[in-house]
């Protein structure tokens, strides 16, 4: 049974995002939509809620479908009602009288303690917030799940909840997923739609296995357009030589031939394949070169929250060059506390720094929290990255449009790009400063996947030094090459990611 149908659904808006879009979404379907910021894949999922309209096309459901969603905001209704409430109101007031219980196991399922229960939700944390959304939409029992990044802000194990949440459910329930994060849409679909400004493409399987054959598709229609091109220009070289002889030796004969060859040749130049070519939108990173083989030690170390309770201690932590050190943790293990202790630490004179770090003089550090907060939202992007760099205007000019950002985009207060452009912006500051450290605290929150791998790319060629902090399973995967984890109050050293994450499904499960 098909519940939702796109047929040659498309939008305009100062440029195409995309067009002639056709594909359906069958009952039990499990689909992730996939595609570079800014394409327009949330502007889809608001067609199929009926929010909006799109500009060529129509978006036909089936009827009686009970849809539920989760956008990217919290929704303001809720945020003024305890954690309990809010989801108890997802229940039909009827209802409530028999039915309070499940909300009391999920959130006992979730682990939530009774303070937090009674907690507004405008207080609780980021990804506290996503939960309660995703919770309430599931309570409400739909026939259609939309979820438009729903791993944003969750730690591993709430992410692992999700997963284990969305595959517990009805093989009746259709489910659409718009994420960046390619473990959660491995583990959760069966089938992926790729929204591109040329010609988009669905395939029956997970990311992974669909974008090899993305890939495949794209390399044979490349294939076939030189092919096809190289046809053309030998059909149009002759086309022209006959002419030229008919010109010559006033033959009609060649003069006729080379208008059918001519005609053949205009017949294939309309037969050539659009080749789809991806916005370029370079991440390019430095590495200054540095001789010492050690550049951070940190011994009998205890690492605080901001009100001074302590978190976790490291016994004896050394980072060399070329570590690619990976921390694991539970939220508020102190992950973001150590990095930002760390780059704290370095900016400071040596004699000033607490005792137990010692870092190499010649270090010369990036910090990218998660938040971005380094990046004034009230200066252009232009302005910003001259004076951070100190660069001519040509080659700021220059090196912002290789990053994906027009002439336009350069006089944009920082304030009003997206999160995903910001955090472009402050790779390309990197890259001027030239570090040797990178210190990254959840890079990928941001990033679509071409920006997820263009980073994988850059820090594994330049094979640069970093500590990273992320629960993007596949990015610490492809980048890691060191791994640590924050349990029982210390830092331990671990073979692989896999031990942190045999940790938390143990854990879960008791």
């Amino acid at each position: 049974m098909s519940q939702i149908t796109f047929r040659e659904v498309g939008f305009k808006r100062a440029s195409d995002m995309y067009s002639g879009v056709n594909f359906s979404f069958n009952q039990g379907d499990r689909i992730g939509i996939v595609g570079n910021n800014g394409i327009g894949k949330s502007t889809l999922l608001k067609c199929v809620l009926g929010d909006i309209e799109p500009t060529e096309g129509q978006v036909v459901l089936a009827r009686n479908q009970r849809i539920g969603s989760v956008g990217q905001d919290l929704p303001d209704d809720i945020r003024g009602l305890t954690m309990a409430d809010a989801l108890l109101n997802v229940i039909p007031e009827a209802d409530r009288t028999y039915e309070y219980w499940k909300v009391d196991v999920l959130l006992d399922d979730l682990g939530v303690s009774t303070n937090d229960r009674i907690r507004k939700v405008r207080d609780l944390s980021g990804g506290w917030q996503r939960i309660v959304s995703i919770a309430g939409c599931f309570l409400q029992n739909p026939d259609i799940i939309l979820l438009d990044e729903p791993t944003n802000h969750l730690d591993l194990s709430k992410i692992l909840w999700l997963e284990n949440s969305i595959n517990s459910l009805s093989d009746r329930v259709t489910v659409v997923i718009i994420s960046h994060d390619r473990a959660f849409l491995d583990n959760t679909t069966h089938g992926t739609l790729f929204l591109r400004a040329g010609e988009s493409k669905a395939f029956p399987y997970s990311y992974s296995r669909a974008m090899n054959m993305l890939e495949q598709y794209d390399q044979e229609i490349r294939n076939l357009a030189e092919k096809t091109t190289v046809k053309l220009k030998r059909l149009e070289k002759s086309a022209a030589n006959l002419r030229q002889i008919g010109v010559d030796n006033y033959s009609d004969a060649a003069l006729r031939k080379a208008v059918q060859i001519r005609k053949r040749a205009d017949q294939l130049k309309e037969s050539i394949p659009d080749v789809v070519g991806e916005e370029r939108r370079d991440i390019i990173l430095s590495n200054r070169d540095i001789h010492q083989r050690y550049m951070v030690e940190l011994k009998k170390l205890v690492v605080h929250d901001p009100n001074k309770k302590a978190l976790f201690r490291i016994d004896h932590l050394v980072l060399a060059k070329g570590d690619r050190l990976v921390v694991f943790g539970e939220n508020g293990a102190g992950k973001s506390q150590f990095v930002k202790l760390l780059s704290t630490e370095i900016e400071l004179p040596r004699s000033s720094r607490r005792e137990g770090i010692s870092i190499t003089a010649a270090v010369n550090f990036c910090y990218l929290d998660q938040h971005l907060s380094f990046l004034p939202g009230n200066i252009e992007v232009f302005d910003h990255l001259r004076n951070v760099a100190a660069v001519g205007d040509d080659r700021c000019r220059a090196t912002l449009v290789n990053a994906g950002f027009s002439l336009p985009m350069q006089k944009q207060k920082i304030g009003t790009i997206s999160h995903g452009e910001r955090l472009r912006l402050a790779l390309v500051c990197f890259r001027l400063h030239a570090p040797n450290l990178y210190i990254f605290d959840e890079p990928t929150n941001h990033l679509d996947i071409a920006g997820q791998l263009l980073l994988e790319d850059q820090i594994n060629s330049i094979e640069a030094t970093c500590v990273i902090v992320s629960h993007d399973r596949q990015f610490v995967a492809n980048v890691g090459n060191r791994f640590a984890m924050i349990v029982d109050g210390e830092l331990r050293h671990i073979s692989s990611p896999d031990e942190f994450y045999t940790y938390l499904s143990l854990k879960n499960d008791g």
